[in-house]
């Protein structure tokens, strides 16, 4: 993945986005088993650039002709050679006849749900912006980690779904408690936050933690004159104890008025101490490192934030966490 920060503020690929590209972002690892036409239509592209045989890996960046002709391909993280890699296909395209250049890409759907992720209606279910930090503890203060160059330094982003039916059924609850009365989050949300958004994946693609591996999850809101609190503690640990997260959670709701009410803000914060890593999340710190995450309720999500979340690849899986 690009350095985004860098990618944001650079005003000379910022123009050369917003002037010179018609941009078209999707997950590969859905493409290229997916049967629909968009999917087909990715997965030739790729083969042009001589990726995705035999079904394997076609991420990275393509620039296009709009006849389908590959112009460039490069799968960096280095925003500097990314760059150069463009700039190569940009003089390509300068350089094609202007028949070449018309836009004759037909329309195209993404229908394939066995797949693809079916898209959510963010007017009636829920997004919320999941974001994940590694920390330092020095003499008591809690900073930012200073990886000193290393991977894993920048903030990670993953998003949170919850149904529309699963919410109704939550503020019905909500609604019916007295000030300082508890309520337990249900335990199919429980365990989608543990299993799927508790994992550290600031170096990558972090392992969704097993049900068996969940020691303890107990979230529960707690009505007060001004909305609900929350508060909560987690331990996860892998059987050989090579990956642990043990920390806490609290945050605050406050709901909308209304017969079905949806959250004018809601905010968690979960912290810990984290240790160990995933396949695709190697050179962790050494030992028990500090580690946070953010969950902050996104009223009007921009296109970015219906990215479905990392774990929805698993479809039944996610929305049913604490069956599998």
């Amino acid at each position: 993945m690009l350095n985004r920060e860098f990618i944001f503020s650079n005003p000379k690929v910022i123009k050369w986005l917003n002037e010179d590209c018609i941009s078209v972002v999707s997950d590969d690892w859905y493409r290229r088993r997916a049967k629909d036409q968009a999917s087909v239509w990715f997965r030739e592209i790729g083969q042009k650039a001589g990726k995705g045989k035999n079904g394997t890996s076609q991420q990275g960046s393509y620039l296009v002709s709009a006849n389908g002709n590959v112009l460039t391909y490069i799968n960096t993280s280095d925003p500097v050679k990314f760059i150069s890699n463009m700039e190569e296909g940009m003089e390509k395209w300068n350089k094609l006849k202007p028949e070449e250049r018309k836009i004759s890409i037909q329309a195209m759907v993404s229908d394939d749900y066995k797949v693809n992720v079916r898209p959510i209606d963010p007017t009636k279910d829920l997004v919320i912006e999941v974001q994940s930090r590694a920390l330092t503890e020095k003499s008591g203060k809690i900073t930012r980690w200073d990886s000193k160059g290393k991977k894993g330094s920048l903030a990670a982003l993953d998003h949170l779904w919850i149904k529309q039916n699963e919410w109704s059924t939550l503020t019905n609850q909500l609604n019916q408690l007295e000030t300082f009365e508890h309520l337990q989050l249900p335990k199919q949300l429980t365990h989608r936050i543990a299993r799927f958004h508790l994992n550290d994946n600031t170096r990558g693609e972090g392992p969704a933690w097993k049900n068996n591996e969940i020691k303890k999850a107990t979230f529960e809101f707690i009505k007060v004159h001004d909305g609900f609190d929350i508060r909560g503690e987690f331990n996860l640990e892998t059987t050989d104890k090579k990956r642990t997260f043990k920390g806490t959670l609290q945050g605050k709701l406050i709901l909308e008025r209304g017969n079905s009410p949806r959250p004018k803000t809601w905010t968690m914060t979960a912290y810990g101490k984290h240790s160990g890593e995933g396949p695709h999340t190697r050179n962790a710190r050494q030992g028990i490192q500090p580690l946070a995450f953010t969950l902050d309720f996104l009223p009007k999500p921009k296109p970015l934030d219906l990215v479905p979340p990392q774990h929805m690849r698993w479809q039944k899986g996610y929305w049913d966490a604490e069956k599998h």
